[in-house]
């Protein structure tokens, strides 16, 4: 149900690059400028936000000319979108979703503005109240998800065959992430063209150490975090059983032998 009416302002396009190629019908003009530049400037602005928060408001900007559809409201009205057009957004979301996604959608309709150097005419006070008091009407929070467990663990690799190049790779990733409480999204990659060295951990990243009580653990650098830009160590020791991630990785290395600049968990 979140189709777009067609348009030539709106080529289909992947989520994280809706900002950039979705253009409004309103253009600011800037006489100083070429049209390279012009491109060159909504490039450089286009790398302000990460890929996963512009695939984030992708969704958003999408939700919001969904809306327009809806109630009709034309391009020219929808950017520079005005305080008004802004406010019947927020409202139209109330009841639909939670707070939080809310307030990425508005962010995102700003980060449109912003790329595409329109003024943001909506009252910041206003859209605060707003979205304070769609958060009263938002659905319930369904009920925490129950721990992922060591039995659970142990369970999932009971199904998986050591036999099978790709399995032997999942056992390794998903050991590793447990024992070394990462994001799943840490260790792996969002599709088969998605690696990059600078963000993703490579087989060159592994090394031994002990830690301060003399116990050997292995080591993964993780080039990139959620929450450190310049990534950081994560580590594990070795554990009982089958759920223990230095066999399951020496098992993938031995099965799968990915090179030193390739994904970790990279498999044949």
């Amino acid at each position: 149900h979140l189709t777009p009416a067609p348009s030539p302002l709106r080529p289909h396009c992947s989520a994280r690059e809706r900002l950039i190629l979705w253009r409004p019908a309103t253009a600011p003009l800037f006489p100083l400028e070429s049209a390279a530049d012009r491109e060159r400037i909504l490039n450089v602005l286009s790398r302000a936000w990460k890929d996963s928060t512009l695939q984030t408001y992708g969704s958003g900007l999408l939700i919001f000319h969904v809306f327009c559809d809806s109630r009709t409201i034309s391009e020219a009205l929808r950017a520079p979108a005005s305080r008004e057009v802004v406010s019947l957004f927020i409202t139209a979301l109330a009841g639909m979703y939670s707070q939080s996604a809310i307030s990425n959608y508005v962010a995102a309709l700003s980060a449109w503005h912003v790329i595409h150097r329109l003024d943001w005419q909506a009252k910041d006070s206003e859209v605060v109240a707003l979205i304070r008091g769609a958060a009263a009407t938002a659905p319930p929070r369904k009920p925490p998800r129950p721990p992922f467990t060591v039995e659970m663990l142990d369970g999932v690799l009971a199904q998986l065959d050591h036999m099978i190049h790709l399995d032997v790779a999942v056992a390794a990733a998903l050991t590793i992430a447990f024992w070394a409480t990462c994001r799943t999204g840490e260790v792996t990659v969002p599709n088969l063209g998605g690696f990059d060295p600078l963000q993703h951990p490579t087989r060159a990243g592994i090394r031994r150490d002990t830690d301060r009580n003399g116990n050997v653990i292995t080591v993964l650098r993780l080039p990139r975090t959620k929450s450190s830009s310049s990534g950081e160590d994560v580590y594990w020791a070795v554990q009982a059983g089958r759920v223990d991630p230095s066999t399951a990785l020496h098992r993938h290395l031995a099965y799968n032998n990915p090179a030193n600049d390739a994904h970790i968990f990279s498999y044949r």
